[in-house]
């Protein structure tokens, strides 16, 4: 019983000491934390002030190389650059001299470098210019001589400036010098005390919690750096329980890590994904290092939602092209979220009908984020193999992969609606322009590129006698004519209206001329259907121009084309003309 007295004793007057150490080292803490916070803040205010002070610096220089620049070269740039300087200049002396309100000797010295500043900007810089500006040679010239020397005062003050800075960084150096000495003495004092606290319950305390909390922070250490050990102990008391609850929360957190390195890298993974197939494969990469299923597939509906595609697959699982709605029936479908049946082989267990199995787990993952985009099946042989605290992490995994399919898919809907012309299905006027210049830039010094512009005659007339469904109508069928007379690498598109581009890459205006001339012949000879029994005709006038021979780029050769439009309109419309050549009666309908 004495002895537990003795040991009270002793943890007692350890307490104590602790207890006053801490107190010594809290109160010096406290005492000096309200100048340690000026101190930093007067740091920062220097270090404010030295970048500021740089930043003026580098102003007046850049006064003085610009009015140098002008002149010797008379250029009006650099009387603008001289202008943003001065203005660069007047803006960091006053930021200088609102930080420097307490620092009187930067403030005098700023006060040396305004002043010289101004000096030279009287007796140098304003005669300079004015000397440019009214061409005088003899004073430019005169001017010119003095360069050398003529910003030496403004330098010299900024000089001293920096080195006034540099008295006050030495003032807050001293005064954070001395905050950690006071701090430094306190802590040396407190650690005396713990010292002699230690001592005196060294052999006492050795045993009881020294070694056995040694080896617990060794432990921790090795923790820190990565090595995959775990916390043990000997002991069944406070410390051995110690043990135990550090080693399920290392347990804890080094699963927790392994998941989130998992998810960051499935992240990064579908980030760079080229298509649904490399997103689908990911997400079952990321599952099999989760989960370890013996075998998964994931289905991914195609974009017309008539059909589920295997993209992916693990193991051998039951993987099928599904039909329309197929996967409407899956449970995880159905509720929206991971469906699991822990044993399939149990009575009254839940089967789906998109993977069937006769025994085992599986879980029914749905791909969704706001919309359904397939789903992902993970099977094991064995029961009860998908336990409840990874269902989270594996619903992260199937809703990012989801988020991603849907983006790739909204990415390339808006795409193709920015570049379609909704009527026709043709490029519109943007594509058009932009897929052109590609060409004409990365064309070869001897290929060609013709360019036809064509206009549906009298569409007005056309739209007015049947209306503008009908004249939707005659938009989509002359669309179709260019499809069929035009080849896979050529470009058409609806340029507004009723006016229609066409872009001929490697033709020249021959074989131009060709094209176009097919182009009206089979819109002149093709009848529109407009109402049962009701068709009518129309006919395009078409302006052909070709690089290099007429033009180089897009907008000179879309002008050349459309010139040579309006003389094929002004020549009877239903013909062909060519950049550069007169009306030709023979290519008249």
């Amino acid at each position: 019983m004495s002895s537990w007295s003795i040991r009270n004793r002793l943890f007692l007057v350890i307490a104590g000491m602790a207890l006053l150490a801490s107190v010594s080292i809290g109160a010096a803490y406290l005492a000096t934390e309200s100048e340690r916070v000026a101190v930093r803040g007067d740091a920062s205010n220097v270090a404010g002030l030295y970048d500021l002070t740089v930043g003026l610096s580098n102003a007046v220089r850049d006064q003085e190389a610009a009015v140098d620049d002008y002149l010797l070269s008379g250029n009006s740039a650099a009387d603008i650059r001289y202008g943003k300087a001065l203005e660069n200049e007047l803006t960091l002396a006053e930021q200088v001299r609102l930080q420097a309100l307490a620092y009187p000797g930067v403030e005098t010295a700023l006060a040396t470098v305004t002043q010289a500043a101004a000096a030279w900007r009287t007796s140098f810089a304003q005669p300079a210019i004015t000397a440019v500006q009214r061409g005088s040679a003899a004073d430019i010239a005169r001017i010119a001589a003095t360069s050398a020397t003529d910003q030496q005062s403004t330098l010299t003050g900024v000089a001293d400036l920096i080195a006034q800075i540099g008295v006050a960084q030495a003032s807050v150096a001293a005064r954070d010098e001395a905050v950690s000495q006071t701090r430094a003495a306190a802590g040396v004092l407190g650690i005396l005390l713990m010292l002699v606290a230690a001592a005196a319950s060294l052999v006492l305390a050795r045993r009881w919690v020294t070694r056995p909390l040694g080896r617990l922070l060794m432990t921790a250490k090795e923790v820190e750096t990565g090595a995959n050990v775990a916390f043990r102990t000997d002991r069944h008391d406070e410390i051995g329980g110690l043990g135990d609850a550090l080693e399920r929360m290392r347990s804890a957190l080094q699963q927790d890590v392994d998941r989130s390195s998992i998810l960051n890298r499935f992240t990064e993974v579908t980030t760079f994904a080229p298509d649904d197939a490399a997103v689908a494969a990911a997400s079952l990469e990321a599952f099999s290092l989760l989960v370890q299923p013996d075998a998964a597939v994931t289905h991914v509906l195609n974009r017309s939602k008539d059909r589920a595609i295997p993209e992916a697959t693990i193991g051998s699982p039951n993987a099928q092209v599904l039909p329309l709605n197929a996967l409407s029936s899956c449970p995880g479908i159905v509720r929206g979220t991971i469906y699991v049946t822990p044993d399939a082989a149990e009575l009254l267990s839940v089967h789906c009908s998109v993977y069937p199995v006769d025994h085992g787990t599986l879980a029914c993952v749905p791909l969704a984020h706001g919309e359904t985009v397939g789903a992902v099946h993970l099977y094991w042989e064995q029961p009860d193999s998908f336990g409840l605290e990874l269902r989270s992490t594996v619903a992260r995994v199937a809703e990012h992969a989801a988020l991603a399919i849907a983006n790739r898919r909204l990415l390339a809907a808006l795409q193709g609606m920015a570049s379609t012309d909704a009527r026709t299905g043709l490029a519109n006027t943007r594509a058009f322009d932009q897929l052109l210049e590609e060409a004409l830039a990365g064309r070869r010094e001897d290929e060609t590129v013709a360019v036809l512009m064509l206009d549906l005659d009298h569409f007005k007339d056309f739209n007015d006698r049947y209306g503008h469904p009908s004249g939707d109508e005659a938009l989509r069928t002359f669309a179709d004519i260019l499809r069929s007379c035009l080849r896979d690498g050529d470009i058409a598109a609806r340029y507004g209206g009723e006016e229609f581009a066409v872009a001929l890459i490697g033709i020249d205006q021959g074989m131009a001329t060709t094209v176009a001339e097919r182009i009206r012949s089979r819109t002149e000879s093709t009848l529109i259907s407009l109402a049962p029994g009701i068709t009518d005709r129309i006919s395009v006038s078409i302006g052909i121009a070709s690089a290099p021979d007429q033009a180089h780029d897009r907008i000179t050769l879309l002008r050349l084309a459309d010139e040579a439009l309006y003389r094929a309109k002004q020549a009877g419309r239903n013909r062909v003309e060519s950049a550069g050549s007169e009306p030709d009666e023979t290519s008249a309908a």
